[in-house]
């Protein structure tokens, strides 16, 4: 099916993989693509998204904040990855770091905290991430965000 609607013209930013229409005929592949990011750079996906969320397209935040739901399993410690690539000799190696999750009454995420950086969200009560308070890069995000805006 084809994405049709108000936020149509959203569709190939709603979805941190790209066009949302191939997903609609393979509902299962969401996640599937969710855990593939999640396991090859697991932090990037909040910064990702937070770049996003700066150029107005919301949905990533919460697409990431529940990804991480899902994989914490309700608990408060979760693992992040990374990975390094080498050429000599040619491999991958993958890393993991603790992260911490900080849950309002109601069990949502606010906070997810790895290492010394913390990201911080304001959600609604449904629990949807509704503005960035803190993350610890934002001097690099709104570069980023400015040079976007500047090629279109």
């Amino acid at each position: 099916g084809k994405s049709t609607g108000r936020s149509a013209p959203y569709r190939s930013k709603t979805f941190m993989r790209g066009n949302i229409d191939w997903f609609l005929g393979a509902k299962q592949e969401s996640l599937a693509t969710q855990a593939n990011h999640h396991w090859a750079r697991s932090e990037s996906r909040i910064i990702g998204a937070i770049l996003r969320y700066e150029l107005g397209y919301k949905a990533n935040i919460n697409e990431v904040l529940h990804y991480l739901d899902i994989l914490s399993t309700g608990m408060n410690k979760i693992h992040m990855y990374h990975t390094r690539a080498f050429k000599d000799p040619n491999r991958v190696e993958f890393h993991s770091d603790p992260a911490w999750l900080v849950r309002n009454d109601k069990g949502y995420i606010t906070d997810v905290i790895i290492g010394e950086r913390t990201y911080s969200f304001e959600v609604d009560e449904q629990g949807r991430a509704i503005r960035v308070i803190a993350h610890p890069f934002p001097e690099k995000i709104k570069k980023l965000a400015d040079e976007i805006r500047k090629r279109k």
